[in-house]
């Protein structure tokens, strides 16, 4: 009788058919909840320095951190300016094809995903 809700949100629209599916409209906003922090401090143990550098970069992984590593390079706009595969707990990347300037290091394994800054400054 009260209609139908998603958590808080009163579903005010149903079944608009779209060309890959069906959209309901809500009156609200959704926003996730976070269900599991487990391993958050894991990021305080990867090590990537110097920070701002220049030609290179050493990242160092805590023991926790399991193999095998991936490293990818964005820049501002979430371009990916270089992939690296299978890196062990320690390795040095050369960055001297970059121009100067923000880019974010995701590092990665088979289950984690973090993002560090990385500032370049010739």
């Amino acid at each position: 009788s009260d209609g139908v809700f998603i958590n808080d949100a009163k579903v005010t629209v149903a079944d608009i058919e779209t060309g890959n599916g069906v959209v309901h409209v809500i009156d609200a906003v959704l926003i996730p909840e976070i269900t599991s922090v487990n391993n958050i401090d894991k990021i305080n143990e990867i090590n990537v320095y110097p920070n701002p550098t220049t030609d290179v970069i050493n990242i160092d992984f805590s023991e926790k951190f399991e193999n095998p590593i991936n490293i990818k390079i964005l820049n501002n706009n979430g371009l990916l300016i270089k992939h690296i595969s299978n890196l062990d707990n320690s390795q040095s990347i050369s960055i001297e094809n970059l121009s100067n300037g923000m880019y974010y290091l995701e590092i990665s394994n088979s289950k984690q995903r973090y993002y560090k800054k990385l500032i370049l400054n010739k």
